[in-house]
């Protein structure tokens, strides 16, 4: 009886090992598989862990006078196929539109994403002696360089990334937006 016992317990791991070790990738996964990472995806990919570590709920963003206390902000890296843009975006939902001065807050989250892409604030530039800025370098390769991407690369990738900033109030029947390219000092509010 313990010789069946252990046999079938023998037969039932074979079975399970068996299975699975002749289980296969799916044809939608094996496509995935034999698709190359390009840079610009990983750099995508790079810029939005870079966005979350800074501003998700566990850190947030300490907001100076006049508006104070920390607030914490979706992020996400986009790539906009008909402007040929990188979009840095940040959002906060419930917002309190009384006394709440948006312009501010947006100027503020501005600052602060330029600041940490290592832009100059009075130049609109990447900071001396930098060629490009944190967030472009996230699409360059590490390491090593490449006779493919010429020396400018990075100044380009600049050229192309806007940042968005979003807020949608409690009752999600308006929100504010506000837009600005990464290098220079100008930006647009709109409210929607």
């Amino acid at each position: 009886m313990l010789v069946r016992a252990f046999g079938r317990i023998i037969a039932a791991a074979f079975l399970v090992w068996a299975s699975t070790a002749c289980a296969e990738p799916t044809e939608t996964v094996r496509k995935l598989m034999d698709q190359p990472t390009s840079l610009f995806s990983f750099g995508l990919y790079k810029l939005r862990l870079n966005l979350m570590s800074r501003y998700d709920n566990r850190r947030g963003l300490e907001l100076a006078a006049p508006l104070s206390g920390k607030m914490a902000y979706g992020s996400s890296a986009t790539y906009d196929w008909d402007r040929n843009r990188i979009q840095v975006n940040l959002y906060r939902w419930n917002a309190d539109p009384s006394g709440w001065d948006f312009e501010e807050e947006c100027k503020q989250v501005l600052a602060s994403l330029r600041k940490q892409a290592l832009i100059d604030a009075s130049t609109g530039r990447p900071q001396s002696p930098l060629q490009e800025s944190s967030f472009a370098s996230e699409f360059l390769p590490e390491g090593y360089s490449t006779k493919a991407l010429s020396d400018t690369t990075g100044s380009e990738i600049d050229a192309i990334i806007e940042l968005n900033v979003r807020f949608t109030t409690a009752d999600y029947r308006s929100s504010f937006e506000c837009t600005a390219p990464l290098l220079g000092t100008s930006y647009s509010v709109v409210k929607h």
